[in-house]
């Protein structure tokens, strides 16, 4: 309470310009303690929203990776159904037998299977490598249409060169491919 009195007193002593300057003194800070707190609000209104900018983008990075992950489980899953109903298959017997049905047989020149793992994945590639010397364009596109309508097989690569021997021929290496699920050898039990 004495501290108000004092106040007071020191009040009544001033004179008016005094006192004028005491109060100028006292609007501007707190003038400048208002323009403070508003600068202050709206900086960090403006950090909170680029925080939030920044996590709409981050939230919508996730969610593209999960629907990129739940696409590729399905397709996992689809691919394992397609090897598993027919684990024996071979790709190049059934090559073969796609070139005994076109009767292309005769203008195949070489063939090679090579077989390697997909890295971590839980699958082995066969692929099969064909060289093919006067085929015209209408039996490369049977032979690829056949390729492409069984979902066991994929066309890793096509090069195709003008014949040098036959006019309106082509010179084809093909390579093909197809996924065999990993077997884990089982160890010997005495």
């Amino acid at each position: 309470m004495n501290i108000l009195h004092q106040i007071k007193d020191f009040l009544d002593n001033l004179d008016t310009k005094d006192f004028f300057k005491y109060i100028g003194i006292v609007l501007a800070v707190i003038v400048l303690l208002e323009i403070f707190i508003v600068y202050r609000f709206y900086s960090n209104v403006n950090s909170y929203k680029k925080q939030i900018q920044a996590l709409n983008i981050q939230r919508e990075e996730i969610g593209d990776l999960l629907e990129k992950a739940a696409l590729i489980k399905e397709q996992k899953q689809e691919v394992n159904a397609i090897l598993e109903a027919d684990p024996n298959f071979k790709i190049e017997g059934y090559f073969i037998k796609v070139l005994e049905i076109l009767g292309l047989s005769n203008k195949q020149v070489s063939t090679s299977v090579t077989t390697q793992e997909r890295g971590e994945q839980n699958y082995n590639e066969s692929i099969l490598t064909a060289k093919f010397t006067d085929i015209n364009m209408k039996e490369l596109s049977e032979l690829l249409n056949i390729f492409e309508q069984n979902k066991r097989i994929y066309t890793k690569s096509l090069e195709i060169q003008k014949s040098r021997k036959s006019p309106r021929t082509l010179e084809v290496q093909l390579t093909i491919a197809t996924l065999k699920l990993r077997t884990e050898p089982t160890e010997y039990v005495e």
